[in-house]
């Protein structure tokens, strides 16, 4: 048995027709790709290494980290856009005394936060778990 992984963004596709979207046309168009490939058209695709487990183990560890990256950042501009819907614009929620500091906070008119903004930061406790 051979295994070949063919590297999707080779196959040859004609972007400016439209064209339908099935399986069973998407088949038809990698074993007509590899067809060629087995006649000896090196340029109809590219074919990539199988990957041995070592490497999967690491893309999964830099896969994860990105997700919790994504999710870090997203986390930041929703305190972010729910402070700056008060006028609260100098908050940094990664700092250490991110708690502390929001006692401290002032809406744009010089009151306290009012307690729905307090309840809204809870997401500082999703927060703390990336962190």
């Amino acid at each position: 048995m051979e295994a070949h992984i063919v590297r999707p963004s080779s196959i040859p596709v004609d972007r400016r027709a439209r064209r339908a979207k099935s399986d069973g046309i998407d088949a038809e168009l990698l074993l007509r790709t590899l067809l060629a490939w087995f006649r000896g058209e090196p340029r109809v695709c590219s074919m990539v290494p199988i990957p041995n487990e070592a490497d999967k183990d690491e893309r999964g560890r830099i896969r994860e980290r990105e997700e919790l990256v994504a999710g870090r950042i997203s986390l930041v501009n929703r305190i972010a856009a729910v402070l700056a819907t008060l006028g609260v614009r100098d908050y940094n929620p990664l700092r250490l005394d991110r708690r502390a500091r929001l006692g401290t906070l002032h809406i744009a008119l010089g009151d306290p936060l009012p307690p729905h903004a307090h309840a809204r930061m809870r997401i500082l406790n999703r927060l703390d778990l990336m962190v």
